[in-house]
């Protein structure tokens, strides 16, 4: 396979046992945020200043967002939090019900019309996740079944089509949105990944309509077309890359994070690789999820 272009911009040192979600806020210098899955960290970088709390919460962090009114939105293995700040205490704002029992969130990114989008997982059981969506007026809405482990998530720049992996069944799908609602329509597998090429992870979508698909087990992100063919791959120094974002103030660099190495306990990962790659990015919406003014959980 093609190994493309890529300008080694650095590493952001952040010793993550599971590293993911990479997110770019742009103003001033722009803030990078990500979360260490394992440990319930949320991470961020603002310029050259490096930051990590730990959240109060008794679940590991699957993704963090951007809310339309500056806050974030964080998800944790069945809830949904609200943080002014990345300081702030959580607020619980939504739960997954427990359809089917041990479901949990992975992978989540905000989508056309302000919803939140997330796949779920059922360990031990295939075919036993979903896709969801939430928005305060709408509730919790379960679209797709069927998926074994709800992967990366993305738009293209007019938000016309979707992109979800199944990393349970190392596809890559596709969905025309339909303009009026937002909701998309069927999937169609466009790429599957034989096991020996790794399993597709997390995603970003760059502005000429291609998917940067992150490796995990494959050291490397793969660049991809809308009909699914491979134009080629970025090496990354970790074996299990999780997920990338377009950032930096012209969506130029893409932002890889990774978790450490579960063959090698000695081996790299953990850390944020910056590359330019040639192209600039879709810059990723916001979610219409309005401060919390109570601790209940809404569902």
């Amino acid at each position: 396979m093609r190994v493309l272009a890529a300008d080694e911009v650095g590493m952001i040192e952040a010793g993550c046992l599971l590293g993911e979600s990479p997110l770019w806020m742009a103003g001033g210098p722009g803030t990078l945020l990500w979360v260490d899955c394992d440990r319930s960290d949320l991470h961020w970088r603002r310029g050259v200043a490096q930051s990590r709390a730990e959240l109060a919460v008794e679940e590991p962090l699957v993704a963090v967002c951007a809310r339309s009114d500056g806050g974030l939105l964080v998800l944790g293995g069945r809830t949904a939090y609200a943080l002014d700040h990345p300081r702030a205490a959580p607020v619980a704002v939504a739960q997954l019900p427990d359809e089917p029992q041990g479901a949990r969130f992975n992978d989540a990114k905000p989508g056309p019309a302000g919803r939140l989008w997330a796949g779920t997982v059922v360990r031990g059981v295939d075919a036993g996740g979903a896709l969801w969506s939430f928005r305060p007026d709408e509730g919790l809405q379960r679209h797709w079944t069927g998926i074994t482990h709800g992967n990366g998530i993305g738009w293209d720049a007019a938000g016309e089509v979707m992109y979800v992996v199944d990393s349970g069944a190392g596809t890559l799908s596709r969905a025309d949105v339909d303009a009026s609602t937002g909701m998309p329509g069927e999937p169609t597998v466009i790429l599957r990944l034989a096991p020996d090429e790794g399993l597709p992870d997390g995603l970003a979508v760059d502005a000429d309509g291609c998917v940067w698909l992150a490796v995990w087990g494959g050291s490397c992100v793969l660049r991809v077309t809308p009909s699914g063919r491979v134009l080629g791959r970025i090496e990354i120094p970790a074996r299990n890359p999780t997920s990338c974002a377009f950032v930096g103030p012209d969506l130029a660099v893409l932002a890889v994070t990774t978790a450490a190495d579960d063959q090698d306990p000695a081996g790299p990962g953990g850390d944020v690789h910056l590359r330019r790659v040639g192209t600039t990015g879709v810059e990723v919406g916001t979610v219409d999820w309005p401060a919390p003014d109570s601790e209940g959980v809404t569902r």
